[in-house]
């Protein structure tokens, strides 16, 4: 028989459990490029990713817009950096531009060149000689702090502002980077840029942003055709509106972060989240200062990158690199971008412990009512 005073045992025993379980959301961020910063100049609105083995950083501005850096680096960890020889022409004094990995080239959409937004389109294999397409029409308009990315077979440029059209939430795709088809020209989520979008679960993915009505957001849309779009409800905590924000695949979840947001302003958690439903809010120490970073957070090597990004008035740009490494669990391929699922080895670790914590919960209401159960009645 189960007494009520061993039922009070496990249940401590089930909540400081669960109490461990919380606290495990807790991670560490490493300075990569202690003590003096990467070798690159600082800067905001630039853009970092993973090609070729290596990672690589380009262009962006000193944290005035417009004002360009005009040059590109690669590193194979983070922590050494080489300047990229560059043959000119090439795309690198710009900012607000957006990058992706096509075909096994390197492909930069738009952007601000310093003088004013842009529709220009510029492919690489190597990143060191570069090609600009001559495209044809019909074309997206001049545009910089968009978001861009690869899926089904076709790269996807969405949303973004210039100063010509203002926000924009149109979405164009192309399979050659010459011909572009629009797929709408007015998705159901409000005009905006410094919009965070990537590619999880087979699903274009777009959220966050600075929109046309002069608000930030924290709405979720997913799509498959970039013509219909759907809104992800999400429940329990939730990160704040905000524009500006690093979004990127790690771990087997969607991460945001840092951003701009309404409440603090720059700002510099995290949160995960395996389904872009329910996410979770990851304390750190030490962790990044405060920052914008819409195109600096990168999954290289086994770890999730925050590179550079616009800081507050004082530094307004940055030229540091942190680094989050998951650690494995048992079978497991530490952490990677398999986006896989199911009760298998592979599963991430926030799936095993909310498996664990439902476990635990679900027994200890079986014992509770096991106690119901035996209790006397008050006329016995």
């Amino acid at each position: 028989m189960i007494s009520q005073h061993n039922f009070l045992l496990v249940t401590l025993l089930v909540l400081g459990l669960v109490s461990g379980y919380a606290s495990a959301q807790s991670i560490s961020w490493t300075e990569e490029s202690a003590p003096t910063g990467a070798p690159w100049s600082a800067r905001a609105d630039h853009a970092a990713f993973a090609f070729a083995n290596k990672l690589w950083v380009m262009g962006g501005d000193n944290g005035t817009y417009g004002v360009n850096r005009t040059d590109c680096w690669n590193s194979t960890n983070g922590v050494a950096w080489t300047q990229v020889a560059a043959s000119a022409p090439n795309p690198f004094a710009r900012s607000g531009h957006a990058v992706v990995v096509f075909n096994n080239l390197l492909w930069v959409l738009g952007g601000h060149d310093g003088t004013s937004e842009t529709d220009d389109v510029w492919s690489s294999a190597d990143g060191i000689s570069w090609t600009q397409l001559t495209t044809s029409t019909p074309m997206w308009t001049q545009r910089a702090s968009h978001a861009a990315l690869v899926f089904n077979n076709r790269m996807w440029v969405l949303g973004g502002w210039s100063s010509a059209t203002s926000h924009v939430n149109d979405v164009w795709s192309s399979s050659d980077g010459i011909n572009w088809t629009q797929e709408t020209a007015n998705a159901p989520w409000e005009r905006r840029n410094y919009v965070s979008a990537t590619v999880y679960g087979n699903e274009m993915w777009l959220m966050g942003g600075f929109g046309f009505s002069g608000a930030s957001h924290n709405d979720i849309w997913t799509s498959t055709d970039g013509a219909s779009w759907t809104q992800v409800s999400t429940t329990g905590s939730h990160w704040t509106p905000r524009y500006g924000a690093g979004l990127a695949i790690y771990d087997n979840k969607l991460w945001i972060l840092g951003g701009i947001d309404n409440v603090v302003g720059w700002s510099n958690d995290a949160w995960s989240s395996p389904d872009g439903s329910t996410w979770t809010e990851h304390a750190s120490a030490p962790v990044w200062s405060p920052r914008h970073v819409q195109h600096g957070a990168v999954n290289f090597g086994g770890k999730l990158f925050v590179i550079g990004g616009g800081g507050t008035s004082s530094p307004p740009a940055l030229n540091d690199v942190w680094t989050y490494a998951a650690p494995p669990i048992s079978g497991s391929n530490g952490g990677g971008n398999d986006n896989s699922s199911g009760c298998s080895t592979t599963e991430s670790r926030a799936g095993v412990r909310d498996c664990a914590v439902a476990a635990m919960l679900a027994l200890l209401m079986c014992l509770a009512c096991r106690i119901r159960r035996r209790e006397p009645s008050a006329t016995e």
